[in-house]
């Protein structure tokens, strides 16, 4: 009986470190402008805020690009291919996943954060070009 208990306790501790560190593996913190440029192109999520008036939306080349400011205050060009978030243009908050190349970020997927029904102000609206 008392080593059925031990075998149980041993290999749940195992059941829950492999979990734990699958989690962390796959966990995906987000970085700031100057990590994605230290990140000598490797895949990041870099966080941050749409600068107002920066988007430039082309529907038929299928492209976006705007200025993304991070939680430090700096500054980088995010250009991404493919379809943007339905709520690209009402959002201020962006989580690009991609990577740092020859001056800016190209980004292989955007996650937006919806505005909070408190924030003050209209919405951003697309430029289109």
């Amino acid at each position: 009986m008392k080593k059925s208990v031990i075998l149980s306790s041993v290999l749940a501790s195992v059941a829950l470190t492999a979990m734990v560190s699958a989690f962390l593996m796959t966990a995906n913190p987000t970085v700031t402008v100057d990590q994605a440029v230290r990140s000598k192109g490797e895949k990041v999520y870099l966080a941050g805020e749409i600068v107002s008036g920066s988007m430039i939306s082309k529907p038929r080349a299928r492209s976006i690009t705007f200025t993304l400011r991070d939680d430090h205050g700096k500054l980088v060009t995010v250009f991404h291919e493919g379809h943007a978030p339905a709520n690209m243009g009402t959002t201020t908050r962006v989580v690009a996943v991609g990577s740092y190349h020859d001056g800016s970020f190209k980004a292989e997927k955007l996650m937006t954060k919806c505005p909070s029904k408190y924030e003050s102000g209209k919405p951003e609206s697309l430029n289109k070009a």
